[in-house]
């Protein structure tokens, strides 16, 4: 399994104070903290790196559990790996006719983190310590760890019928059989490697489609 690993330049503690957290979304963020643990995203950190808990608030008002990593960054060689040029992606859909759009939930934290890494992503609440075994965001390289790992899963054969953006996943083709049969095989690269897919987000066989601020059609883009 693809496991990404942070490259540290000092390994000196960094201990960062948390801002608290209002009393209002205490609850909520005992709440997601539990169903992270449940889930495998957190775990119980006895590292001597602590990272500021930061809140930020989501469309439906919840709490979402945020590291302040800018300690830890100043620390951690960066990875240029990078999603590709807009212009080159929508070069790839050249009279398509079927098109199905996949969206990845909460995209980062689908990509494991190698054990040794996860003691620089640790935040503290309630008097425990806990850290990441998925990568978080906002760490310098979270973008390059899921760029490398989706790249991985998919592999290089995929990119005559999938073009992919960071979370956003386009499966393109000519005729309707080839388009299923294409459908099929990422799907079941996703599933095996155990991705999830907002079923919210998805659309299946459309002949024109909103991609990266485009409108894609058989005939132009």
């Amino acid at each position: 399994m693809y496991k990404y690993k942070f490259n540290i330049t000092d390994t000196t503690p960094v201990i960062g104070h948390s801002r608290p957290v209002p009393y209002s979304a205490r609850a909520g963020v005992r709440k997601q903290i539990e169903k992270m643990m449940k889930v495998g995203i957190l775990e119980l950190s006895d590292s001597s790196f602590i990272n500021c808990l930061t809140i930020v608030y989501q469309e439906n008002k919840e709490p979402c559990i945020c590291n302040d990593a800018r300690r830890v960054n100043n620390v951690m060689l960066p990875d240029r790996a990078r999603a590709p040029p807009i212009d080159e992606t929508l070069q790839q859909f050249h009279r398509v006719k079927y098109m199905t759009s996949l969206d990845l939930i909460t995209a980062f934290l689908q990509i494991p983190l190698e054990a040794r890494s996860r003691k620089y992503t640790t935040f503290l609440f309630d008097t425990n310590v806990y850290q990441f075994q998925r990568i978080p965001f906002r760490t310098k390289n979270s973008l390059a760890a899921f760029v490398r790992g989706l790249r991985k899963v998919l592999g290089s054969d995929m990119s005559s019928f999938c073009a992919c953006y960071v979370d956003d996943i386009v499966i393109f083709s000519t005729t309707f059989e080839e388009h299923l049969r294409h459908i099929n095989l990422i799907f079941n690269k996703l599933t095996t490697a155990g991705f999830t897919i907002n079923a919210l987000k998805r659309k299946f066989c459309q002949p024109q489609m909103n991609f990266l601020g485009q409108v894609i059609g058989p005939e132009a883009i």
